[in-house]
This record gives C-alpha cells, sequence and structure tokens, in this order.
C-alpha cells in the first residue's frame, strides 16, 4: 500500500467520522430540542399542580373553619340544652317533693296543705 492509498482511506476514514459527528450533533440537538420541550411541559403541569393544591388547600382551611364553627354552635346549643335539662330536673324535684308531701298528708288525713 502506497502514500496515495494511505491518505485515499485516511480521507475517507476522516468524511466517515465527520458524517458520524455530523449525525452526533444533529442526533444531540434534537434531543436537547426534546428535553426542552419535555422540560416546558413539567413545567407547565407543575404550575397546574401547584395551582391545583394552593386551591384545594384553601379550600381545606375553609372548611375547617367552617367546622369549627359548626362545632361551636353545636357545643353552645348543648350547653343550653343541659341547662334547660338541669333545670327541668330540679323542677321535676320540687313537683315529686309536693307531690309525696301531698299523698303523705292525704293518707294521714290532712288537707295537703302544709
Amino acid at each position: 500500500m502506497n502514500i496515495d492509498d494511505r491518505l485515499d482511506r485516511l480521507t475517507e476514514r476522516h468524511e466517515a467520522l465527520t458524517q458520524s459527528v455530523e449525525l452526533l450533533r444533529a442526533h444531540g440537538n434534537e434531543l436537547s430540542e426534546r428535553l426542552a420541550r419535555q422540560a416546558e411541559k413539567q413545567d407547565r403541569e407543575n404550575t397546574a399542580l401547584n395551582h391545583t393544591l394552593r386551591r384545594a388547600i384553601r379550600m381545606a382551611v375553609t372548611e375547617a373553619r367552617n367546622e369549627r364553627r359548626r362545632r361551636q354552635t353545636l357545643d353552645e346549643y348543648i350547653t343550653k340544652l343541659t341547662a334547660a335539662q338541669l333545670v327541668t330536673e330540679e323542677k321535676m324535684q320540687v313537683l315529686e317533693d309536693r307531690l309525696t308531701r301531698f299523698i303523705d298528708a292525704s293518707r294521714s288525713g290532712g288537707n295537703g296543705h302544709g
């Protein structure tokens, strides 16, 4: 193999390497563009997700506040009902005591007035 043949082979190899480098560069550019598009898409999705999460958190906080108000109102009603029940029990006890005295007085021949 003479020097011209070697130069031809080197030239062919150089051209083949140049083509390979160009293909790799084009493929790298394509991958970079795809990654950039995916990153943009991911950013949009993350932004939408963050918006949804913020909205859900606001709704949860609002619901928790409303629930607290409902419980406070219910506690107030229960407190009033308990107080009313105590008053009713006291009145029933007074009535029971009077009825017992009246019955005892009736049995002993009195007129029921003490």
